[in-house]
């Protein structure tokens, strides 16, 4: 039998509404991440087109 922690959900996230529903659906109990992360927002000027980008952090 192996000891591996079970997963209790899994969450694609496209967008800033499906992050913010996501994390409004952690249990409470839930207090930290497995990994520290950094989030880039950019913009391009050019078309105005604003996005975000989450990676672990080095």
């Amino acid at each position: 039998m192996s000891n591996q922690p079970k997963v209790l959900s899994r969450t694609h996230i496209g967008s800033k509404r499906e992050l913010a529903e996501a994390v409004a659906q952690l249990p409470s109990d839930v207090d930290g991440v497995e990994e520290t992360y950094v989030m880039n927002v950019y913009h391009d000027e050019s078309n105005n087109e604003k996005w975000l980008e989450i990676m672990p952090a080095k």
